[in-house]
């Protein structure tokens, strides 16, 4: 399952996606809960455009 996820994520669409999470983790002070809440709000955003 895990495989699938990483193969998922080196999409060329989906890379930029994978860096700014990066880049957020590394300068906020967000807990996982947080982050987990952003990211379902850019996931259906994502797919509502």
């Amino acid at each position: 399952m895990s495989w699938s996820v990483i193969n998922m994520m080196r999409s060329g669409y989906l890379m930029p996606l994978f860096y700014l999470g990066f880049v957020t983790v590394a300068f906020t002070s967000f807990n996982l809960v947080a982050l987990g809440d952003i990211g379902v709000v850019m996931a259906v955003l994502y797919i509502q455009l």
